[in-house]
């Protein structure tokens, strides 16, 4: 498939013609030593069809080509534009990881793109030279995945050529029912119309907030703003791959005192704070909240050491919580 890459296009060119002889000797030198390298990986490691995916300058210059290899096409694969649910490791051509959604490899040497792992959602839109969106096109959903070599000239961090091994877990084309079908599939075992409550959002009209009561203590004071509230939380984000390795707040501590006030409230998901709202004290929930009412389309990011950010909780996350609501101290009552 042609590609258009305007920028890169007009900056090779400006590197190659713009140069003195021998800085454009070198440049020369250093492509054709990134294509020898990258022939004689896929020689190595390539086994199957290997795809390449060449990109073009608006005025029909080859700049370079992707490249999709180890890679199985039997699940549903991703079309022109839609959602994959994926798992990632970035390495370079000497196998050393960059970045990957996996907690377990991460080093001291890179600062990982999530910070509480994947699977992630990626957004496929190959007409904005999206190259993983791309790959995506041809690897299955799956286990077997696939990898991508993306050399320098296209998406080059510091000047690497770039590997990926990818693997697809769902394809879809639209969030909103997506995560609908993720939150019915969790609130299954909990249907009973008098232990679910439903609760209207604010960002958008199909945006809601769930509440599963699991114990009710009776019908008295609901948390209120300004209250103290002594509880127990666990929170993390609902995906396909479960909540065992996605949790990224936990108050366990019976002794841990919570002011909810408009300060802490700042601070967690607006569908939080109003599951919190409903509950009384001696109630304790599943609490789930789409993303319109939780970090949005942008997420949570923070910035890391040496420049640059990396992902709190990552675009369009789905959030989850347990919450036992343990006392209530009210507004300006003594203690």
């Amino acid at each position: 498939m042609n590609k258009c890459l305007v920028i890169l296009g007009c900056f090779l060119t400006f590197v190659l013609c713009g140069c003195s002889g021998e800085v454009e000797d070198d440049l020369i030198d250093v492509l054709a030593n990134e294509k020898q390298a990258i022939h004689d990986y896929l020689n190595q490691h390539a086994t199957g069809e290997v795809l390449a995916i060449p990109y073009y300058s608006r005025k029909g210059m080859l700049i370079d080509s992707i490249f999709i290899f180890n890679h199985s096409s039997n699940g549903d694969v991703a079309k022109d534009s839609g959602w994959v649910v994926m798992d990632y490791d970035m390495y370079d051509l000497n196998d050393k990881v960059w970045d990957t959604t996996d907690p377990e490899k991460w080093s001291e040497e890179f600062t990982p793109g999530y910070a509480y792992g994947g699977p992630v959602l990626h957004r496929v839109d190959t007409a904005r030279y999206n190259f993983l969106g791309e790959a995506f096109r041809h690897i299955g959903v799956g286990d077997a995945g696939g990898e991508v070599i993306i050399p320098s000239v296209l998406g080059a961090v510091d000047g690497r050529t770039l590997r990926y091994k990818l693997t697809s877990y769902n394809v879809f084309d639209n969030i909103a029912e997506h995560e609908k079908e993720l939150m019915d599939a969790y609130m299954a075992p909990f249907s009973s119309a008098d232990t679910l409550h439903v609760l209207p959002g604010e960002v958008k009209s199909d945006t809601i907030t769930y509440i599963i009561f699991l114990e009710r203590e009776g019908d008295t004071r609901k948390l209120q703003t300004g209250d103290s509230v002594l509880l127990n939380m666990v929170y993390g984000i609902l995906d396909e791959k479960g909540l065992s390795t996605r949790t990224f707040r936990a108050i366990r501590e019976d002794t841990t005192k919570i002011l909810f006030n408009e300060r802490w409230q700042r601070d967690i998901p607006s569908g939080l704070t109003k599951g919190l709202q409903r509950l009384q004290q001696g109630d304790s929930a599943h609490i789930l909240i789409p993303y319109g009412m939780a970090y949005g389309a942008a997420g949570r990011t923070q910035s890391a050491q040496g420049g640059g950010k990396y992902y709190l909780e990552p675009p369009y996350c789905t959030l989850w919580c347990w919450v036992r609501i343990k006392e209530i101290f009210p507004q300006n009552q003594e203690e």
